[in-house]
Formats: structure tokens, C-alpha cells, sequence
């Protein structure tokens, strides 16, 4: 009844609690290994795709506990503890009339501004960071496009954080220009600080990616991408035309998908290698 959606009905959940089951569930499995062995065509889209009744054995290991059928080293386990959900609610205090430089030094400055308006235990918090190692990569096509593909991998490698910030309502982004990357954020003000260190974290351990299947997925996508960009409605694709020249310099979509394809594994290592080892944040 839609009239009463909203209404608290304890028989209702327990009605719908009883009917989660492995016998009701639904798996989808989406693979690239599914190529070639599956029979069925969707009818739309000519997505291939096949359909077929869970294994007794299947059934069995989700209801015993049981995991010795899995064939790979993963595990089921309970989340990590989300660190990011705030329970300090409390404003804090500052000048509300002006912006206060509360850290700078040889790397970093850190400017304060006190909401005068909402007075809610939120906060915007904006981070630029500039490589000290450019080296010509803010004006060559070739290290702009692998630059662009470095943030979409380390993107794809966040989205476990992702998902622990969207419970805690902390909405990121990471993203860049050809001038610096950029982190963006909305928050309660207690979830910064983890929120911060949880990225920090995950930038240093990006630093070991070693998935070329990852990086060619990324890479396909990245072309993917540039490619509908080519063919969106002309007064949509003239305003995408002028953001990228504004944010990304003076390359055209057709020129950034020639760099695409031309970026190989080795130099997205090489690119790695020495990309971050000397940054400043603001």
C-alpha cells in the first residue's frame, strides 16, 4: 500500500525479512571470462548473457558457513569498523566574518572559515595538490592523458572507501586538472580528520598497484568515454568542448583519445614511478 510506505508496520519487515533467502536470491555475475560461454542475446542492447539455477552445493556452503568450494583467496568477513561516522555534533568556534590561515608551512597551508548561517556541525573542505615534480607534464598531451589515467585507477581502487564514507554521509571527490589534482569534500566536522587519513592511506597504497588488467579496463573505458563526447548533442558537446579547454588545457577529445591508445602498461609504471614524490597541498 503506497499510502503507508512511510508507516512503522513491525509484521511488514518480518514478513519481508522471512522471505531473504538463498532460495529467493537473485546472483548477478558480470565477467569478462563469461566471453564465449554463454547462449543468450538481450534483445535491446545485444548484451550476451546466460541464466541458470544455483548449485545445491552453492546453496549449501551460504547456509552452513561453509567456503571451502571457493576457488580464489577471497573471503567473506564483516566490514571494517567505520571510522568515518561522527558522534561529536558540537560547533566549532571562530571568527565568522573572516578566513583564518590556521597551518602554513614549506609544504601546506590551511585556511579556516567559520559558517555564520546554517551552524551545523558540517563543513567544505577543498585540498590542492601540486606535484613537485612536473616535468613538463602539465603541457604534454602524452603525460596529461596518463595523468588522467592515473586518477581514474586510483578511483576505481577507492571504491571500498567510497562506500564506508557514503554511510557516514561524507561525500569526496578526487579528480584533477593539468595544473594540480584536487580534493574535494562535505562533511560532518569529526569525520575529517579520518576521512583525510583514510585517503592518505589509500594514496600510499595505491602506490604499489600492479594490475595490468585493471589498468587496460580503465584505459578502454577512458577511450569509451572520449569517444561518446564525439558524438553528444552539439549544444551539449560545445559546452563539454569549453570545460575541457578551460580545466584541461587545449587538447581535443580526438587528440586525447589517440594518446589513450597509445599509453602502454609500462609507461603507466614508468609514469608511476616518480608521479607524487614530491607534493605540496593546499
Amino acid at each position: 500500500d503506497m499510502k503507508t510506505v512511510g508507516e512503522f508496520k513491525p509484521e511488514v519487515i518480518d514478513e519481508v525479512t522471512r522471505l531473504l533467502t538463498i532460495d529467493n536470491a537473485q546472483v548477478y555475475l558480470f565477467s569478462k571470462d563469461f566471453e564465449g560461454k554463454v547462449d543468450s542475446t538481450e534483445y535491446y542492447f545485444k548484451t550476451n548473457y546466460a541464466i541458470e539455477e544455483l548449485q545445491e552445493s552453492l546453496k549449501k556452503a551460504y547456509t552452513s558457513g561453509d567456503l571451502s568450494w571457493k576457488e580464489s583467496s577471497a573471503s567473506i568477513h564483516l566490514p571494517e569498523k567505520n571510522t568515518l561516522i561522527p558522534t561529536d555534533f558540537s560547533l566549532l568556534q571562530g571568527n565568522p566574518m573572516s578566513v583564518e590561515k590556521i597551518r602554513s608551512d614549506e609544504w601546506s597551508e590551511v585556511f579556516f572559515h567559520q559558517d555564520s548561517q546554517f551552524k551545523l556541525p558540517k563543513c567544505t573542505v577543498a585540498c590542492q595538490i601540486y606535484n613537485g615534480n612536473p616535468e613538463g607534464e602539465n603541457k604534454d598531451l602524452f603525460h596529461v592523458a596518463l595523468r588522467e589515467l592515473w586518477i581514474k585507477c586510483f578511483n576505481d581502487s577507492i571504491r571500498s572507501l567510497n562506500y564506508l564514507a557514503s554511510m557516514a554521509k561524507v561525500n569526496f571527490s578526487f579528480s584533477g586538472t593539468y595544473r594540480n589534482l584536487q580534493v574535494i569534500g562535505k562533511c560532518y566536522s569529526q569525520s575529517v580528520a579520518p576521512a583525510f587519513e583514510m585517503f592518505s592511506q589509500s594514496l600510499r597504497k595505491f602506490r604499489q598497484f600492479d594490475d595490468e588488467r585493471k589498468f587496460t579496463d580503465a584505459k578502454l573505458k577512458m577511450i569509451k568515454d572520449y569517444k561518446n563526447k564525439l558524438v553528444e548533442a552539439p549544444f551539449r558537446k560545445a559546452f563539454g568542448v569549453l570545460t575541457q579547454i578551460l580545466i584541461n588545457g587545449k587538447f581535443s577529445y580526438e587528440e586525447y583519445i589517440q594518446a589513450f591508445e597509445k599509453i602502454t602498461w609500462q609507461d603507466f609504471k614508468n609514469f608511476e614511478k616518480n608521479f607524487l614524490n614530491i607534493v605540496r597541498f593546499e
